[in-house]
Parts: C-alpha cells; sequence; structure tokens
C-alpha cells in the first residue's frame, strides 16, 4: 500500500472513487455537484492524499486548504474507504502521511467535521490528536411554507438580491451570533460566488439583515438580521425569499453552533427539524 498526493489523479477518477466509497451511505450527489461541493471547500488536490494498491485508490482524504480564524489550515473535506478495504487502518496511515506533508506545506493546525455518531472515526481522529471545539446542529425542511412568514411585516422592509462578493465587502457578518464553519465562512462563499445568491434586507437606509442560499443544493449558507432588528419578521421574510430561489426540494442548514440559541429557535419556529449534529475537531500541526 503507498500513500500518494491526488495532483497527478483525474477529476473523473477521483470522483468515481468517491462514489464508490460511499455507495452504502445516504449521500445524493454526482460528479459536477462534487465539483462544486470541493471547489467551495478550497479542495488542493497536491495536498490530498490516497491510498493506492495495484494502481487503485482504496481510501482517500481530500483536503482544502485556506485561512481559518487567522490560521493557516487544511481542512478535511472527505475521507473515505471503499467498502471492502475498511478495518485496515488506511485512515491512518493517511492521516500519518498527510500531517507530516501538511506541516512542510507551512500549515499550522488540520480541521474538521464529523457525525457525532460516527463513533469509530471519532476514534480515529481522536487517536490523532484532534480534540473537539465546538458541537454544531444541522438542520432540514422540505417545505417551511407560512412558517416562513410567522410574523408580521414591516410595511418599510424591503429586500434585494446582491453580489456574494458584495455582501463581504458590507461586512454583514457582524450580524452572526456565531462565527461560521469553514464551509459558511467567508471564504468559502467567495470561492463559490458564482453558485450563490444573496439578499440584503433594508428598513430605510439602514440594512437590518442578510442571506445567502445555494440554490443548486438547497444549502441556506448564512442568514442573520441585526440585533437591533429581531423579532419583528425580518428574518422570515428573508428565509422566504431565499426559499424562492430554491431548485432542490428541500432547504438545509448545517453547521448551526449548538449553544446558539437564537439560531436554533429561529430555525425550529420556521419549520426546521434537526437531521445529525456534528463535531468540530482540530488538531494543531
Amino acid at each position: 500500500m503507498e500513500i500518494v498526493s491526488l495532483k497527478n489523479m483525474s477529476f473523473g477518477y477521483i470522483t468515481d472513487t468517491f462514489l464508490e466509497a460511499f455507495a452504502d451511505y445516504d449521500i445524493d450527489i454526482d460528479k459536477e455537484q462534487l465539483r462544486a461541493m470541493l471547489s467551495r471547500r478550497g479542495f488542493r488536490p497536491e495536498l490530498s492524499f490516497g491510498a493506492v494498491e495495484d494502481e487503485r485508490m482504496v481510501a482517500f482524504t481530500f483536503n482544502g486548504i485556506g485561512n481559518f480564524n487567522g490560521i493557516s489550515t487544511a481542512y478535511d473535506t472527505g475521507t473515505g474507504t471503499l467498502p471492502c478495504y475498511r478495518g485496515r487502518g488506511l485512515a491512518s496511515q493517511i492521516f500519518n502521511e498527510a500531517e507530516g506533508l501538511l506541516k512542510d506545506a507551512g500549515i499550522s493546525q488540520y480541521l474538521l467535521e464529523v457525525l457525532q455518531h460516527n463513533i469509530p472515526a471519532i476514534k480515529i481522529y481522536r487517536s490523532h490528536g484532534f480534540e473537539v471545539t465546538r458541537e454544531f446542529n444541522c438542520y432540514t425542511t422540505s417545505d417551511p411554507g407560512e412558517k416562513c412568514l410567522n410574523h408580521p411585516v414591516l410595511p418599510e422592509l424591503t429586500i434585494e438580491e446582491v453580489g456574494i462578493n458584495d455582501i463581504v465587502a458590507l461586512g454583514l457578518d457582524r450580524f452572526e451570533d456565531f462565527s461560521p464553519s469553514w464551509q459558511n465562512d467567508n471564504n468559502s462563499i467567495k470561492r463559490a460566488s458564482e453558485s450563490l445568491r444573496g439578499v440584503v434586507a433594508n428598513v430605510g437606509d439602514d440594512i437590518c439583515g442578510y442571506g445567502i442560499t445555494e440554490p443548486a443544493s438547497g444549502d441556506i449558507t448564512r442568514i442573520a438580521v441585526s440585533p437591533v432588528w429581531r423579532r419583528k419578521g425580518i428574518g422570515s421574510s428573508i428565509l422566504n425569499t431565499l426559499s424562492q430561489f430554491n431548485c432542490y426540494g428541500s432547504l438545509k442548514v448545517v453547521n448551526v453552533q449548538i449553544d446558539c440559541l437564537s439560531v436554533n429557535a429561529f430555525l425550529k419556529a420556521c419549520g426546521f427539524e434537526l437531521k445529525c449534529r456534528q463535531f468540530e475537531m482540530v488538531k494543531r500541526l
């Protein structure tokens, strides 16, 4: 078994291996959706690694590279093993090889998210020195419907579509009650700006809230209202507008910090249901 960089592998081959590794998981994704997901998360094939046997990749870790909270970071955007090769410690072998190479490339920390019920994976990550930094809730709904408008709408409220880079430039993340996870932070949003749509809510000349969505996946990437304008139906109106862009059939909001009472309560009030919980884990390199 050899651990190699993915820099010389075609994206078609990477996709086929990914789909084979996750064939027994509840994952519905095609080649272009995978490409969009990895691009948004900063995928760098030259700093991603696979276990190869007889010229066949049988396990892998896809890494995104970027800056997270001011620190040069590698983000595990997907780790998988072909079913017939599981139980051989290949994920550990890849991590052992990757950590030194990432450190040599100037990376200071390794970041990942893992489902809380995935006990075997958590055990592996802990054995490699990863520590839990935050807990996240992930939500979904097939039809928020009228629950998106559960407050009277201010007559002077307007919601307009604005370019993603303009939203970032306005610094509207100051409205957030917690720091976004890797896949929802400003760097990821800018990487995926062409596939996202954003809106800004105004009352007169005052920007009072904003939201960003990825219509192709139904992902509500960001939604926030200024603290001074909350509980006036603005968040519900933003969510309703974003839902009209949706091409996926359902909506999802991932990585809501579990102790952020305001956002968790808002989503539940709008008809979202808790789908799963994740740990955010970090290892210093």
